[in-house]
């Protein structure tokens, strides 16, 4: 590896500062057992601003013009992928309720196919019930300042 060669006086470099000059750096080779010197510059400048006005610049929106078509946008994507999903579940209902209806014999009816198959398990306690909490509740949470930021915004 690679460093500045900087001059060490006491712990500090003495390169740095005023008799720093970065267009002709010298390099050094670094071994193991060689000391780095970190540094870095700070160049405090006095400004007219006041303190509590000092976030106005980012915060103020020049641009207020509301986006239509991004909003048009996302509200068509959302309603055809909801139209997707509920044309499958629509078919899948409806292929289900065809089977039921053609079953004629009584025997037919103590098969289980379908919808029927889960019927006992929509009560039926999930295994890590904390885990399941965290996630709905950290979900709720994150749904909740998403609103929020909408609406403050």
């Amino acid at each position: 590896p690679y460093s500045v060669k900087h001059g060490i006086d006491g712990g500090a470099a003495t390169t740095c500062g005023e008799n720093f000059d970065p267009v002709n750096l010298q390099l050094q080779y670094t071994g193991t057992t060689d000391p780095i010197v970190w540094s870095y510059g700070v160049k405090w400048e006095e400004s007219e601003e006041k303190w509590a006005a000092r976030w106005d610049i980012y915060l103020n929106i020049a641009d207020t013009e509301i986006h239509w078509f991004s909003i048009i946008n996302s509200v068509m994507i959302a309603f055809f992928l909801s139209g997707i999903l509920a044309a499958i579940m629509l078919r899948t209902l409806l292929r289900d309720i065809a089977r039921y209806n053609a079953i004629e014999d009584a025997d037919d009816l103590h098969d289980e196919i379908g919808w029927k198959l889960v019927h006992a398990d929509v009560f039926r306690p999930p295994q890590h019930k904390g885990l399941l909490a965290c996630y709905v509740g950290t979900g709720v949470q994150l749904l909740g300042m998403c609103f929020t930021v909408l609406i403050m915004a």
